[in-house]
């Protein structure tokens, strides 16, 4: 979550992945295209979120240009946010309510994208030792 005046949201996703990291995140996203494009273009996700991450302006190395993936595969990070009128965190009790969708539908990007940063953590033995760099700015836990 971030609040600023004028500028509200709520985001999720990996933040300035270290290269070792982002170069497996861009191989599970290239070997797992179809199950990812599932997950993000689901209007549950995609009505609500929008990409904002640096880009490269080239297609990174091994991949070809004319990959179908190529828009994913230039991110040099995977943040999703979600922009907020002041309406959504409004005094009342319950207002929780409004937003409890907007971060519970973003989800399954950040479970398919954390899983495998889970898995190669404990392969490398690196979360203690902060090795892999990665910010999570979601809590699922509404």
């Amino acid at each position: 979550m971030h609040f600023q005046p004028g500028k509200l949201m709520i985001g999720g996703g990996i933040w300035w992945p270290e290269k070792p990291v982002l170069n497996q995140l861009r191989s599970l996203i290239d070997a797992e295209a179809e199950e990812f494009l599932k997950i993000i273009k689901n209007p549950a996700i995609s009505n609500f979120y929008h990409w904002d991450c640096d880009t490269l302006k080239k297609m990174p190395k091994p991949y070809d240009a004319s990959n179908p993936m190529a828009e994913y595969l230039k991110m040099k990070e995977y943040i999703m946010i979600a922009d907020l009128d002041e309406a959504y965190f409004d005094c009342d009790p319950t207002g929780w309510k409004k937003w409890q969708p907007i971060c519970t539908a973003s989800s399954p990007c950040t479970i398919f994208l954390t899983m495998f940063l889970i898995s190669i953590s404990a392969e490398w033995g690196c979360i203690e030792k902060k090795c892999v760099s990665l910010h999570l700015f979601l809590m699922q836990t509404l």
